[in-house]
């Protein structure tokens, strides 16, 4: 009971946050307060690591808002003065308890593990690859190699455990952000990197944001979510059980409480309503049950908790259509596999994470919360209407995102004037990255004891 208390407190809290930020005061005195916070970091505290990564949790905050002169204050500062001292920005990382614990746990796994920045299981796979996997080996001084790391935790983590000097020589670098909002300390510290760095940006502000920063920044517009497999997915069912389907954990940001005041409303033209989650900050699905109960919309709904990835699949394509509603959501999986499955998706326009380009008159909706019961009825109606299967093999999955991003890389390393004799080694997401062809993936385990090599254990 505690931790849910604890929850439902930061949730409001966040929310009473948010509204006082739509006054221009509260925002001037934000960013007094931080610009201070981050003078006694670095000045006081001598933490320039602490005081940068406070900064731009400032930034990023202010960016989810039409912050004006305010906001384009507070990104000059960052950018011009935060992010420039690159060298001492690392040194304060690499020297932090945060660098030493990430070293001192993954060198005790192991330089297999720790190449891979790969947690150790029991009973393991050989196809199952860490946060860190090679897309092309080290070639010569002038044929790169390119490496991609997956999830913002691991960032910091590669960070802490190779000799960066060295990898900058032989390798690029491939990002995959795992959250919203790139105003993020780990990609200030790949800045001072004297190697390219590829950031994966689905969302628009951020690939604007990286493509504001430039120097060795360059920003791809694609995400995690684009790197699915289509083929492990089939086209919809034709008789379908659900009207709609709702797949999200059962936090309160997923916001649960709106959807079923919005089927409320709509509740005799409906005849089921599937809801998939899982447990998480001490929400359960009998909290998911009050609450229905409470909106008077408990007898449409089923609720499934915990079920495989095929099971959640197998719901999605029995249902009409997808529903998102969460205001900020990463690399979000379930609205491209909501499309491989052939089921338009219905995204709230609140949103600030996903591609909203994604969402057009073949694949689905932008909502207001306002319009949420009529948009969840004229879809229903029509959701023959759309065809986003087909849309999504043309524009996403791991075929189109391998080609976008190795035509990417091949561009740069000719305009360096560098060779291009080999192609990158292909990749999709499922959900953790995983090579596509068993040939590449033992070419790429013998770059790993390169990299090995280059570990600082």
């Amino acid at each position: 009971m505690a931790v849910f208390n604890v929850s439902v407190i930061k949730f409001y809290f966040k929310n009473i946050c948010e509204f006082l930020l739509e006054f221009l005061f509260i925002r001037v005195l934000f960013v007094a307060l931080s610009i201070l916070f981050y003078l006694i970091c670095l000045h006081i505290a001598q933490n320039r690591y602490k005081a940068v990564g406070l900064l731009l949790k400032c930034q990023k905050i202010l960016s989810e808002f039409q912050a004006g002169i305010i906001g384009n204050f507070i990104d000059r500062y960052c950018n011009k003065v935060c992010l420039t001292k690159t060298d001492e920005l690392f040194d304060s990382y690499f020297k932090s308890s945060k660098s030493k614990r990430y070293r001192a746990e993954f060198c005790r796994y192991g330089k297999s593990y720790a190449s891979r920045i790969k947690f150790p299981k029991k009973v393991d796979d050989v196809v199952r690859q860490g946060d860190l996997i090679v897309l092309k080996p080290y070639l010569c001084n002038r044929e790169k190699g390119v490496l991609l790391i997956k999830y913002n935790d691991s960032f910091e983590r590669f960070l802490a455990l190779f000799d960066l000097k060295k990898i900058s020589k032989m390798y690029r670098i491939v990002l995959e952000p795992s959250t919203w909002g790139y105003q993020d300390v780990a990609l200030g510290l790949f800045r001072g990197l004297n190697t390219d760095v590829i950031v994966q940006a689905q969302c628009e502000e951020d690939f604007d944001y990286i493509k504001g920063i430039k120097d060795n920044l360059i920003p791809i517009r694609i995400g995690a979510g684009d790197w699915g497999d289509a083929d492990l997915f089939t086209r919809g069912v034709k008789e379908k059980k659900y009207d709609v389907i709702m797949v999200a954990s059962w936090q309160l940001l997923k916001r649960h409480k709106l959807f079923f005041t919005a089927l409320s409303k709509i509740k005799p033209y409906l005849t089921r309503v599937c809801l998939v989650g899982y447990p998480t900050e001490g929400r359960t699905k009998n909290d998911i049950i009050t609450d229905a109960k409470t909106i008077g919309v408990n007898d449409l709904i089923d609720i499934f908790e915990n079920i495989t990835p095929v099971q959640v699949a197998r719901k999605i394509s029995m249902s009409k259509i997808s529903v998102m509603l969460t205001k900020r959501e990463g690399a979000s999986k379930v609205i491209y596999e909501s499309l491989f499955c052939d089921v338009p998706v219905l995204l709230s326009n609140k949103n600030r994470g996903v591609n909203r380009a994604i969402i057009n008159s073949q694949t689905g909706t932008l909502s207001s919360d306002k319009n949420l019961a009529n948009n969840i009825l004229r879809m229903t109606d029509n959701y023959k209407c759309f065809s986003p299967r087909d849309w999504a093999i043309e524009n996403t999955g791991y075929l189109n995102s391998f080609e976008r991003l190795n035509n990417l890389i091949k561009e740069i390393s000719i305009e360096n004037e560098e060779k291009w004799t080999q192609n990158l080694f292909m990749k999709k997401n499922a959900p953790n990255p995983i090579y596509v062809k068993d040939k590449e993936r033992l070419l790429a385990d013998q770059e790993f004891l390169v990299l090995e090599k280059l570990l600082v254990c």
